[in-house]
């Protein structure tokens, strides 16, 4: 849940959602901290997506979030574990933002494509060098090797302001408006872009058309 007491809960259904058994505690987690000098909404959600691709870790689930674990640098990190038994078992914390932490990350979305890549989209302060971090933009990250390690590339040209949201009661709401799919070898993201300084829907799309070590996105 929304900014939930540190612990992730996990259900399974073997009849397509018709029942669930009990909820089991999966493993717990850092919230993010409060983001400095913006007004918009924001918090810590833990995703999930599967991995049902028929290759090296079909069956396998991701579970990400963007919170407080050891070492981190800003506000908040994106971090993924992954568990291969259905649940039973996770990995440890695995951080994917490596390369940018600055000031905070979050509002992360996984999904796995048709060839196992693991896809990430969520929201980052780092880029904004201009006015110390306070501009938001998106990013993309995957995943060719169950999760274990990542790369990471800037989707959005210009960082923006989320403030410039507006609810309809009148004041900063940029949203939680973000979300990730994938079919095959196209994987679709939408996220809240403010870079005409109206908040709209951005849209990026990745393709990978192989498993291979050094494939890069080609994203929009």
């Amino acid at each position: 849940g929304f900014n939930s007491p540190n612990k992730v809960f996990f259900a399974t259904s073997t009849d397509d959602g018709a029942t669930f058994g009990l909820l089991e505690e999966a493993f717990p987690f850092t919230p993010m901290a409060s983001l400095t000098n913006v007004s918009f909404r924001h918090g810590t959600v833990v995703d999930l997506a599967v991995d049902n691709s028929g290759r090296e870790h079909d069956g396998c689930l991701y579970a990400a979030w963007g919170g407080r674990e050891e070492g981190v640098v800003g506000a908040s990190d994106v971090y993924v574990r992954a568990s291969c038994d259905q649940g039973a078992t996770w990995s440890e914390p695995i951080l994917v933002n490596a390369g940018t932490r600055e000031d905070g990350q979050w509002m992360v979305r996984p999904s796995v494509d048709g060839l196992g890549t693991v896809h990430l989209v969520y929201m980052t302060r780092h880029y904004d060098t201009r006015y110390d971090h306070t501009l938001v933009d998106a990013e993309h990250a995957y995943s060719l090797d169950g999760g274990a390690t990542w790369r990471t590339e800037r989707v959005t040209a210009l960082s923006y302001s989320g403030d410039k949201g507006v609810h309809q009661s009148g004041f900063p709401f940029f949203g939680d408006y973000i979300g990730i799919s994938s079919a095959g070898e196209w994987t679709y993201m939408g996220f809240p872009e403010c870079i005409t300084e109206v908040c709209e829907i951005g849209v990026a799309v990745s393709r990978h058309t192989s498993h291979a070590e050094d494939v890069e996105p080609h994203t929009h």
